[in-house]
């Protein structure tokens, strides 16, 4: 890996674009539990090799276990001074992930965001929970009420924040978003809404993964205003 790394780099060290970044390796540990520290010995190799051959271009690090927020609080920052540490965020997750085969909630649906207690239901079938669901899955909807607000996720993202600040270092989000297939449009306005939110308090950078778009192709109606594109 480290020998690729650094071919890679000499290939693009030259390259006067400012837009280009060297990610090492998104979200590992998603088939095995790599732990955190093994994979910071690993990412330490790859950007010695990056180095040998490309002192200037900006990496990208992100933790183990899905580029988790609880494993960038306890890594400890690199020497170089060259690098961005990224994190990924997708809760509330039963919302994010919401008719999500990969994920196992295919059959999820009829979640509001943020939560509502007129909306909700005690019948969690209206949800489409099933006994097929793992109990991590079922406990989700049934902490729903503290978990699917602004103000919950914005306790999550300020762990972040504030790692980077005590370090000093930049910090981005390149990768949230909501799986848009049985999500209804206000209900996902009001997610990306709110994200944006909190990254633009918190003076996050951010990047959308997936959700903007509606299931023939088109940007989903209101999302511009929600993520403030306009």
């Amino acid at each position: 890996v480290s020998n690729s790394w650094k071919a890679v780099a000499a290939r693009y060290a030259s390259n006067e674009r400012e837009d280009l970044f060297y990610e090492l390796t998104n979200e590992p540990g998603i088939a095995h539990a790599v732990p955190n520290d093994d994979w910071y010995v690993l990412a330490q190799q790859m950007l010695d090799s990056i180095r040998k051959v490309d002192t200037e271009r900006v990496v990208i690090y992100g933790p183990s276990r899905w580029y988790d927020i609880a494993e960038l609080e306890k890594t400890t920052p690199f020497s170089d001074e060259k690098i961005v540490y990224s994190f990924h965020f997708y809760s509330p997750f039963i919302f994010t992930h919401q008719a999500a085969s990969w994920a196992g909630l295919g059959s999820t649906k009829n979640l509001p965001f943020p939560y509502d207690k007129e909306k909700w239901s005690t019948e969690y079938s209206y949800f489409g929970v099933n006994d097929e669901m793992e109990d991590w899955q079922k406990n989700q909807y049934k902490d729903y009420y503290k978990n699917g607000n602004k103000n919950a996720m914005m306790n999550e993202v300020i762990v972040a924040k504030k790692w980077a600040i005590e370090h000093n270092k930049a910090l981005v989000c390149n990768e949230f978003g909501a799986y848009q297939a049985k999500a209804e449009p206000e209900y996902l306005n009001n997610y990306f809404t709110t994200v944006e939110e909190i990254f633009s308090e918190l003076e996050i950078a951010w990047q959308v993964w997936y959700g903007t778009f509606d299931n023939d192709g088109n940007f989903v109606e209101g999302l511009d205003d929600a993520l403030k594109l306009k």
